[in-house]
């Protein structure tokens, strides 16, 4: 089908071709709920390179727990993309509640330390860093609530079949490969990282939602018991 020749992504172009360097927001942008956007998961591996010690101190400084930590950057030879983007995004929901902009160098200048004593100062309402975090998680999975409603599950978080294919330069090919570059990727790679993603989530692996459990747990019963009634989850 021609439908599937398309480089799409829920109908959108995506933003860059990951066979020049897999840098995590390709994948951002399949699990995107508004479609093909990446600036939800830019992080650190934007620039390849990265090291997992480098990515840990990113972590820390987005109060990222450690037993994560530990998933993300020490539970084999290269970090976890997919599991670091989970973090990313609750923390990009964060700063688009805030009304800060997103960009590298001004992300950067605030941590969640920072962040909420302004909120506090601006507000008068006292939060913690980690009541912040778990606020943006909470926005992150209502967006994503609102697509599971509409029919969206994980069949939607496609990645494009042409970028599992060779892409020609000249006489060179240049493939799909692991952030490293020490190996190639097949489909089924690409799967797995969508497993860690929805796994550091909390959601249903096999449907790429989120769980009742995972909603009642962000004190959103009512988005729960709404999926619920409509045999969603």
């Amino acid at each position: 089908m021609a439908e599937e020749r398309v480089v799409a992504i829920k109908g959108q172009g995506p933003f860059g071709d990951p066979r020049r360097q897999l840098i995590g927001w390709e994948l951002s942008e399949c699990v995107n709920p508004r479609g093909s956007y990446f600036a939800p998961g830019i992080t650190p591996a934007f620039t390849p390179g990265r090291s997992p010690e480098q990515i840990a101190r990113y972590c820390r400084k987005l109060r990222v727990p450690e037993d994560a930590i530990d998933r993300i950057c020490f539970s084999s030879t290269e970090f976890n993309l997919p599991r670091l983007i989970k973090f990313a995004e609750d923390w990009y929901s964060v700063y688009s509640c805030l009304g800060v902009c997103v960009r590298q160098p001004v992300m950067l200048s605030y941590d969640p330390q920072e962040a909420a004593q302004l909120y506090t100062s601006a507000t008068g309402i006292d939060i913690t860093p980690e009541e912040l975090h778990k606020a943006g998680e909470r926005a992150w999975n209502i967006l994503k609530a609102a697509n599971v409603r509409e029919g969206f599950t994980r069949k939607d978080d496609r990645f494009p079949d042409k970028f599992l294919e060779p892409l020609k330069a000249g006489d060179k090919e240049i493939r799909l490969m692991n952030y490293n570059r020490t190996k190639e990727l097949t489909r089924d790679d690409v799967e797995k990282m969508f497993d860690d993603y929805y796994d550091e989530r909390g959601w249903d692996i096999e449907k790429g939602i989120p769980t009742k459990e995972k909603l009642e747990d962000l004190d959103l019963k009512d988005v729960a018991t709404d999926l619920g009634k409509r045999g969603l989850i």
